[in-house]
């Protein structure tokens, strides 16, 4: 696939959105502290099922919850742009270099929220 000057500006604004998106998350996570919550045993959240546990996890972190969501959309634009995960991962490696403290966490959050992000043949796997 060959990416054209639009492409290109495209990849770069998604590389500057990501960037912001990730700078929020650090900074919120210390203004806005995830919402205690209960201890549960394996049993509970197994109970709770996968809706129960998403809502149990977005009403504990709103903020983080919404940023994250964000990434996951940008990546699925990102695979679509570049085509390929080979490409999306220097991708996350020029982003996640521009916090250099951050490095590992910036790869962490990415990767988790692209997890599934791709095609039959080549999907991103956290």
């Amino acid at each position: 696939m060959t990416e054209t000057a639009n492409d290109h500006t495209q990849v770069q604004a998604i590389e500057d959105a990501l960037h912001t998106l990730l700078t929020a998350i650090e900074k919120a996570k210390d203004r806005f502290p995830p919402a205690p919550g209960k201890s549960m045993t394996m049993a509970e959240i197994v109970d709770l099922g996968w809706e129960g546990n998403e809502l149990n996890s977005l009403l504990r972190d709103p903020v983080g919850r919404g940023l994250r969501s964000s990434i996951s959309d940008l990546g699925q634009h990102l695979f679509r742009l570049l085509g390929n995960t080979e490409r999306m991962r220097v991708v996350l490696d020029r982003v996640a270099g521009r916090n250099p403290e951050n490095f590992s966490h910036r790869v962490s959050i990415m990767d988790h929220c692209w997890d599934g992000v791709g095609s039959e043949h080549d999907t991103w796997l956290a």
